[in-house]
């Protein structure tokens, strides 16, 4: 008994039944194939033992010409026969299939009779599985362009597996970047470059919520790459390389600040702030703190140029270590 409040969603499994195909004239052409191919020799035996007219002759002629005829169709089976793997689908070509009609012939998970006219290729073999396209994309926004990097699940629809083989893969995938392009570009269109970062979890949901459970989406890849999207992900927005050389010096500012009192040796942050209001270090203690931090951390040497920072020793501790990360040399 199920105690969960979500329902239960049963999963539709892909079955060679749901595919058309003439199963019937089939099986019927490899009966009529075993009767000819077994019953012609078996019966030019009987005769042949008939004709010598010696005791067995008719057994032991029988006997050859059915045993031969079962050796021949042993050696023909393969060609009235197609094995699919339970994760794959397998498309043959019909050579005698009358004009106007598609010469592409699918085959379901299982085993299946076929017509032996029917050309077997390795690009016939289509995977049912879940494949992902990942994808790296430049997307303008107001004030610059970010990169875009994530992912999409799609897996090939049974029922319109034909369509896959007139595709080229690339075709798809780059079908696929084209409409996820799309779709953010108009999402962040009117954003800024530090808006669409921000702005990552939404654009998550809103991707997820286009491209699985909008029907006219899912209608369009049917048509177009017998695609049905499992999933949509946005890992990851870049900004461009100033900018995030940038918000990483105001972050490592930021770091400065609140751990500055530790490098100094006091044992609280109130401490240093009482110290540093009564006069007790200076702008110059500050400064040499600031260096050994940033030593420590690996994002400066102790050989650092530094600005003039008279007049910050009054503003807050953020602004003092920032005027001396403007003037820092990068190792």
């Amino acid at each position: 008994m199920n105690t969960n409040d979500t329902p239960v969603v049963s999963t539709p499994y892909d079955h060679d039944s749901h595919l058309e195909r003439n199963r019937a004239g089939r099986f019927l052409f490899f009966v009529a194939t075993v009767l000819v191919v077994v019953g012609v020799p078996t019966w030019l035996g009987i005769e042949l033992g008939n004709a010598l007219d010696f005791f067995g002759a008719t057994y032991i002629f029988g006997t050859i010409g059915f045993n031969a005829g079962v050796y021949v169709m042993i050696r023909l089976f393969p060609k009235y026969w197609v094995s699919v793997p339970q994760t794959m689908a397998f498309v043959t070509t019909n050579m005698l299939s009358p004009e106007g009609g598609n010469p592409n012939i699918p085959y379901g998970p299982g085993g299946h009779f076929a017509f032996p006219w029917e050309q077997r290729e390795e690009s016939g073999n289509i995977t049912l599985d879940t494949l992902t396209v990942r994808f790296t994309i430049p997307v303008p926004t107001k004030t610059a362009q970010v990169t875009v990097h994530g992912s999409l699940q799609f897996k090939f629809g049974l029922q319109n597996i034909v369509r896959v083989v007139e595709l080229d893969a690339s075709a798809i995938q780059d079908g696929f970047i084209d409409m996820v392009n799309e779709f953010i570009s108009e999402k962040v269109s009117e954003m800024n470059a530090e808006q669409a970062r921000s702005h990552i979890k939404e654009l998550r949901k809103d991707i997820s919520e286009h491209f699985m459970e909008t029907v006219k989406v899912e209608e369009e890849l049917l048509r177009k790459f017998n695609a049905i999207i499992e999933g949509v992900q946005i890992s990851n927005i870049e900004l461009p390389a100033d900018v995030q050389t940038t918000r990483d010096s105001i972050e490592e500012a930021r770091a400065v600040g609140e751990s500055l009192w530790r490098v100094m040796g006091f044992s609280s942050k109130k401490k240093f702030e009482t110290a540093r209001s009564e006069g007790k270090i200076s702008q110059a203690d500050i400064n040499r703190a600031t260096e050994q931090y940033l030593a420590m951390s690996k994002n400066a040497t102790l050989s650092i140029s530094r600005i003039d920072a008279t007049g910050v020793e009054n503003a807050n501790l953020g602004a003092g270590v920032l005027a001396g990360l403007v003037g820092s040399k990068k190792s």
